[in-house]
């Protein structure tokens, strides 16, 4: 059976590395996170750099633990079809326009 291919974007990788919300739905965030982490050899995992460009960001220690996480994850070439896709995200509305001036 062919594995599924995932993309994981920067959020995955902010809960997973980032320290015990007190907040409920954080929590539950993090929670659903670190259960998935624990099945990702289930899935072929893949990333691009915005992802790490995003990860690198904002405090040096939080940083260096959330580009830690992806170290093993492949990365997607950015192209003009990916780029049509993101396009197509932020104009249905999926993706907030803020995803999309990061890059």
């Amino acid at each position: 059976m062919r594995r599924r291919k995932l993309y994981v974007e920067t959020s995955v990788i902010s809960y997973l590395t980032a320290r015990p919300s007190k907040n409920v739905i954080e929590a539950g965030h993090q929670q659903s996170t670190f259960l998935f982490w624990d099945r990702r050899g289930e899935f072929d995992l893949v990333a691009s750099e915005l992802v790490v460009t995003e990860c690198s960001l904002g405090d040096a220690v939080a940083a260096s633990r959330r580009l830690d996480a992806l170290l093993e994850i492949p990365l997607l070439d950015i192209n003009a079809h990916s780029v049509e896709i993101a396009k197509g995200l932020v104009a249905s509305g999926i993706v907030p326009i803020k995803a999309w001036t990061i890059c």
